[in-house]
């Protein structure tokens, strides 16, 4: 049997890997799973939809909240 622990670290630091312009960690309850970005966004990319701080209640749901904001930074580069 596998420690939860270390299975939801696992995920972590799959999720990390795939997106490393994020900070992935969960809450200390184990409750929320969180992505933080490692810059700064111009009020420019606040206004187009992209997140600074994404809250998730787990891995899944994170990992489509990392593809939609990676989606959205796409389009907005390619406006500009």
């Amino acid at each position: 049997m596998v420690d939860a622990s270390a299975a939801a670290a696992e995920r972590v630091t799959a999720l990390q890997a795939a997106h490393p312009d994020w900070r992935v960690w969960r809450s200390r309850s184990g409750a929320m799973w969180n992505a933080t970005r490692r810059r700064y966004l111009s009020m420019q990319e606040l206004y187009g939809g992209l997140a600074s701080t994404l809250l998730c209640e787990g891995p899944q749901e994170l990992a489509q909240c990392l593809d939609e904001q990676a989606q959205r930074e796409r389009v907005l580069v390619a406006r500009w």
